[in-house]
């Protein structure tokens, strides 16, 4: 979503440090991009140059766009391939090695809202790259590396690649969402399928993602942000009840027992016979705590025929397949569409004292997200996320007072200063 500055603006007393090891057992959804741009930065040259190549390659023999999930030589043979997927295998075992299970979740297709902001950085990305090997060809070192930062760019081609050799790996899980990761870590959370939610911002609070972690170190500790306790969320009188009796009523089940199998399976473009075993991931739920509904129009192309009656997944898996297919094509995210999303699983025990909470509401931190811009629309001139912060709290959700506030010769002096 992009709300700059927002993770670092959030108090320390919200943003708890833990370790890993305080997750051990639990299944946590792993933005893939943040992890793809941060193990670019190592190789920003090389990847640069290797994309310039493929590029001057396609215009010579075609101008289509490479088949999703199709091995391109040149991709298995790029030691910047090679090496952003080393850090991701790096990650994943610093994850497992507590106990963690992750999921890893892929970006999908692009949003239309957000048309004026990738155009924006793709001209950014293009003047940089143009200055990158200019300077390349020079010989100058420094200005070149410099520039091949900013020209960085997460291509198809380069999740393909990751996509491909993650899939399976001890069992981590890859999906491809249907448009922004964001949307869909949020969604396996509030479905169950994950109990947090690893990213590199703190976009994923205004999405209300339960466990926000961010800023995962090498020796396993994180700083984690827990969405329920920072906005003092609880749960309605009448779902506390309803869980209760559910709870109560349902059959208790050994952590170990045996579960049954569902799959998520690529659309029908990519599902012939030849493929359709090698889409086939690694989500087990347990058969006890599957729920069915009436057919929906809305049902992820992803599961299992046996499943799609289904408008939701299973609340809670107990384990993951040891040895699903490596070589998984990326599914094509044209073809996900969610259904209602769920309120997210709120935590039993007491909220911890007000000064763990950011003393908002979410509807009021959402707020200041608007006014503090993201990627799909632009922020006010001279308000970040703190300026909106101290106009949501001055004026509460009272957006007409806001706005005449931001508009008052008063604002426009003291930001002009």
């Amino acid at each position: 979503m992009g709300v700059k500055g927002l993770w670092n603006w959030l108090d320390s007393n919200v943003k708890e440090r833990m370790h890993l090891r305080d997750f051990s057992g639990k299944t946590i959804a792993v933005d893939a991009s943040s992890w793809l741009h941060k193990a670019a930065c190592g190789c920003a040259l090389a990847l640069l140059l290797v994309e310039e190549k493929k590029r001057l390659l396609s215009d010579r023999e075609s101008r289509e766009e490479p088949e999703a999930g199709a091995c391109n030589p040149l991709e298995e043979e790029c030691e910047a391939y090679r090496q952003i997927l080393r850090f991701c295998l790096g990650k994943i075992r610093l994850l497992t090695s507590f106990g963690v299970r992750p999921f890893l979740v892929f970006d999908g297709g692009q949003l239309e809202a957000k048309a004026p902001a990738n155009e924006s950085r793709r001209l950014t990305r293009r003047r940089h790259a143009a200055l990158a090997l200019a300077a390349h060809r020079a010989g100058d070192v420094a200005n070149a590396w410099r520039h091949a930062v900013g020209a960085i760019s997460v291509s198809l081609s380069l999740r393909n690649f990751v996509f491909r050799n993650l899939q399976g790996h001890q069992g981590v899980v890859c999906i491809s969402a249907a448009y922004e990761a964001d949307a869909q870590m949020a969604r396996l959370v509030a479905d169950g399928f994950a109990d947090a939610v690893l990213t590199e911002d703190g976009d994923l609070l205004a999405y209300q993602a339960r466990m926000v972690l961010s800023r995962l170190s090498d020796d396993g500790t994180v700083q984690c942000v827990d969405c329920a306790r920072c906005f003092h969320l609880e749960m309605p009188r009448g779902e506390r009840r309803q869980r209760a009796k559910a709870e109560s009523t349902s059959p208790t089940r050994e952590p170990d027992a045996p579960c049954s199998s569902v799959a998520f399976r690529c659309p029908s473009s990519l599902s012939d016979s030849s493929s359709a075993s090698a889409c086939v991931s690694s989500l087990r739920p347990s058969s006890a705590s599957r729920t069915t509904s009436p057919t929906s129009s809305h049902a992820s192309p992803y599961s299992s025929s046996s499943s799609r009656s289904s408008s939701s997944l299973s609340s809670h898996f107990s384990s993951l397949s040891s040895s699903p297919s490596r070589a998984s094509p990326l599914p094509s995210p044209d073809s996900a569409s969610f259904s209602s999303v769920s309120s997210p699983p709120l935590a039993s025990a007491s909220p911890r004292p007000s000064s763990a909470s950011l003393g908002l509401s979410l509807d009021r931190f959402q707020l200041i997200c608007v006014l503090a811009g993201c990627d799909y629309a632009p922020n006010i001139p001279g308000v970040g996320v703190r300026t909106a912060a101290r106009l949501v709290r001055r004026h509460g959700a009272d957006v007409h007072a806001v706005r005449l506030f931001v508009r008052s010769q008063r604002f426009r002096q003291h930001h002009s200063t």
